[in-house]
């Protein structure tokens, strides 16, 4: 897969040469013309050369003297190199003379303090538990049961494993050891004891949450069987003790699937905390997999006292996913369009779009020209954590010409030492994050799992130097860097890398995701490492194997225990954070796309988009129709297409005199209560978002007898209104009732634990018998009165001819964005409302979306 460069102003690499060097090359070129132009002398002339565009040259070899014929139509117009190390860029430009881009071989930058912070000594990590945190033995209830089953790659996974030791302190259940995926894209079939210490995990936590290897087991057989279910991303511990704590009150045993970033990026404090303890201490990889992680880092060291590690993610898997493109013309774009189908849910991108906001991987050489304006020079030793390189060799070259101390673990190891790993995703990835966490500075090329992971260690144990691209202000430099020196190029670069560079004051507490920032377990002062009363620091160092010693100012901390997955090959980059929105210091957020939030169902329907709903699934024009809104936006003439659909159109005003609706119109919440009346005693409740008044009425009506409540499946339907023209009525009425199933309020929509408790209050909802049949049942009685709705059918092939009409129906109250992102309602129920606003369930694309 040849990946050729964007096309930009000709130019290549090509070593410079220095003034004398430069003549005696120009006085052996012109010995070399003579030659050769006698031994031409008697040949006939040569047919005229076709003007073809100037070329830049690529010059790289060992030999002293390359000589190479460009494709100008001038007849010398050669270009001679010299293999030094100070490489330049050349290009022609308009007059035909040679530009010169610069590229020093040293650093030559003013960064003082390139390899570590002066400020890393005023922070340190802290994480001990509380003096009010209850031990596991009293917050533990007995018969209580959780399991977890992790998604993705390593790094995804332990995100699932830490926050999975949270969730059960919360639920005050006895964990049991978490469950890895072995099934999707990565295909490891590694357990947690094959990558993770088990007896040291369970051990260290003992004090925290109990936990345990298997579920006990009676006579040979598990004491219960698990009751499966998923929680919605971002879960708060309210949201896991209304959703989970019932099912697990009542089946004992409650196993949660699809396991990352199933928590809340915010938590209280000592829970918090206890996450870092998980993840920082707890998680330690096995002795097999630390030692030949070690081993790597000593080799690094032997080379060279510091060292760069570079998470490079530029795989094909990661650009196809990214929607970028990188000037490779059409054997590009159809390769990784190929590899793109594997997620059906991703939607066509702009790639220049994508690129100009920062969401495209920097390629091998823009990292390089980044490292090298920051001040690192080419004597710099270069760890690569990566998969295979899209492009291979031809794309890696100008990296590695600028960075020719380059390695990686299948360069510092023999087949042999890397046998035991190598035909294992989890327990590659998990060498790369070794090297990572040890090196002296940390280049991400993304903001997947494994940066932000190793990002918020870093942090914890010292700041060492981590460095993330600002993609979003470099897009514009890197293609203008010829029209510029070499010193005004690294100066921009500098300024754009402000805040990029893992200081400490780069992020405010609170701002960021958790994993990356764990803001509530660093603490600021003085560094606790130097006082032997610091137990905080004490179990840092004990837990992760390291000896606590006192450093000098700057002098880099040497921690490099405990992993997270190297997503090197796997794709959880993009969960819950759209690839490139780590390239962000947080100081703006991106404005949102009105046209993805219709695609993810997060828009409410039209009046017209809402009428022809109703009409589809099988309600005539002499269906009445009671509206509850205030003032339209677009006034009668949105209303005017639902109007047309169902002319018999009501309201509180058009039902009542001035005078009968006086004593509430100056109130507006007794004008929401008729509404919610009225709505509350229709036979059909339509909502058009899933505010407070529609979760409320959606449980009131399932608890007296599961009255009919329709809501628009937006995130499906969104794609069948504007083709509507392109199909027969009987096509699209029978799309919409299939995209309405699950969307009608039926009673086996949702099963217990799912949903808002408003919305669907399970426990207090019975099986098994009618209680309207029975006298004593008032209120039964009144539902039996109010319910039966009368099915209108209407001829078959009856056209409807609207088109059109497009404004936001906000006819409810605004109390619909509450907690609640508008549309999450249109779930049935099988997925929590939060996952199907992210993204359509798609096994692979699941473990990739998310931060």
């Amino acid at each position: 897969m040849g990946l050729q460069r964007r096309r930009r102003p000709e130019r290549r690499v090509v070593p410079s040469v220095p003034v004398p060097a430069a003549l005696s090359a120009a006085a052996l070129l012109l010995l070399l013309v003579l030659a050769s132009h006698s031994l031409l002398a008697s040949s006939p002339p040569a047919a005229p050369t076709p003007r073809t565009k100037p070329s830049s040259i690529l010059v790289r070899s060992s030999k002293a003297l390359i000589l190479t014929r460009s494709s100008s139509s001038f007849l010398y117009s050669d270009i001679i190199g010299l293999q030094l190390k100070n490489p330049v860029e050349v290009r022609r430009n308009a007059a035909g003379a040679i530009d010169v881009f610069r590229v020093p071989s040293g650093g030559g930058g003013p960064v003082a303090d390139l390899w570590g912070s002066k400020l890393s000594k005023d922070y340190y990590g802290c994480s001990n538990a509380s003096s009010g945190f209850a031990t596991a033995e009293s917050n533990t209830l007995p018969n209580r049961y959780l399991m977890i089953a992790t998604s993705g790659g390593l790094n995804q996974q332990r995100t699932g494993i830490t926050d999975a030791v949270v969730a059960a302190r919360i639920l005050n259940a006895t964990l049991v050891v978490p469950i890895l995926d072995q099934k999707s894209f990565w295909k490891d079939a590694s357990d947690f004891a094959d990558i993770f210490d088990v007896d040291w995990f369970i051990a260290t936590l003992k004090k925290d949450v109990k936990i345990i290897k298997q579920l006990p087991e009676k006579g040979g057989k598990i004491i219960r069987t698990p009751y499966t279910m998923r929680v919605p991303r971002k879960c708060t511990p309210r949201c896991y003790e209304s959703r989970v704590l019932p099912a697990l009150t009542k089946k004992h045993v409650v196993k949660l699937t699809k396991f990352d970033y199933r928590l809340s990026n915010k938590l209280e404090t000592d829970l918090q905390k206890l996450r870092c303890r998980v993840n920082y201490h707890s998680l330690k990889f096995t002795d097999q997999i630390q030692a030949m992680g070690d081993t790597l880092i000593q080799r690094m060291k032997a080379k060279s006292k510091h060292f760069i590690a570079l998470h490079l993610r530029f795989e094909p898997d990661m650009l196809a996913f990214s929607g970028c493109y990188y000037g490779g013309g059409e054997k590009e774009k159809t390769e990784l369009g190929a590899i793109r189908k594997r997620w059906k849910s991703l939607h066509t991108r702009n790639p220049e779009k994508e690129r100009r906001h920062g969401k495209c991987p920097l390629t091998p050489e823009e990292i390089g020209l980044m490292l090298r304006a920051l001040g690192f020079g080419n004597d710099v030793h270069l760890y690569v954590a990566s998969g295979e390189i899209y492009g291979g060799e031809e794309t890696l070259a100008p990296l590695k010409t600028l960075f020719p101390n380059f390695h990686s673990k299948e360069t510092l190891t023999t087949e042999e030492e890397l046998a035991p790993f190598s035909s294992y995703s989890s327990r590659m990835a998990a060498l790369d994050f070794i090297v990572c966490d040890g090196s002296d500075v940390f280049v991400t090329n993304n903001n997947g799992n494994m940066a932000r992971i190793l990002a918020g260690r870093r942090r914890y144990f010292g700041h060492k130097r981590t460095i993330r691209p600002n993609a979003k202000k470099l897009y514009s430099l890197f293609p203008n860097r010829t029209n510029m020196t070499w010193e005004t190029f690294s100066s921009k670069v500098r300024t754009f890398q402000k805040g990029f560079m893992g200081e400490p004051d780069e992020l405010r507490p609170g701002r960021g995701e958790f994993h990356e920032y764990p803001a509530a377990c660093i603490c600021e002062g003085f560094n606790v490492a130097a006082h032997s009363n610091s137990n905080d620091q004490t179990e840092v160092s004990h837990k992760n194997g390291i000896s606590s010693v006192s450093r000098s100012a700057g002098e880099a901390i040497d921690y490099h225990s405990i992993n997270e997955d190297s997503d090197w090959i796997d794709l959880d980059y993009g969960e819950n954070t759209p690839l490139g929105r780590s390239f962000s210091n947080g100081t703006e957020s991106e404005p949102e796309d009105p046209e993805k939030e219709r695609r993810q169902g997060k828009c409410p329907l039209t009046p017209e988009e809402i009428g022809l709903m109703l009409r589809a699934l099988g309600f005539g024009n002499d269906v009445h129709l009671y509206v509850a809104s205030g003032e339209i936006y677009g006034g009668e003439e949105t209303l005017a297409p639902l109007k047309t659909l169902f002319p018999n159109f009501h309201s509180k005003e058009t039902l009542t005199t001035e005078e009968e609706l006086a004593p509430f119109s100056s109130y507006s919440s007794r004008m929401a209560a008729l509404d919610f009346i009225v709505c509350d005693g229709s036979d059909v409740f339509v909502t058009n978002n899933n505010g407070n008044m529609a979760r409320i009425l959606a449980g009131r009506r399932r608890y007296f007898g599961h009255k009919r409540t329709i809501r628009p499946n937006a995130k499906k339907l969104y794609s069948l209104f504007p083709n509507r023209t392109n199909m027969t009525w009987e096509t699209f009425s029978s799309k919409v009732r299939t995209f309405q199933k699950g969307f009608m309020g039926e009673p086996d929509e949702l099963r217990p634990g799912r949903g808002e408790f408003h919305e669907y209050p399970a426990a207090c909802i019975c099986e098994g018998f009618n209680v309207a049949a029975h006298s004593n049942s008032n209120d039964q009685t009144e539902v039996s009165h109010k319910n039966g709705i009368s099915s209108v059918s209407r001829s078959a092939g009856e056209a409807i001819d609207y088109h059109s009409i497009n404004e936001d129906s906000d006819w409810i109250d605004l109390d619909y964005g509450e907690n609640t992102p508008l549309g999450r309602s249109f779930s049935n129920g099988t997925e929590s409302e939060y996952d199907v606003f992210v993204r359509q369930e798609d096994p692979e694309l699941d473990e990739v979306l998310s931060d």
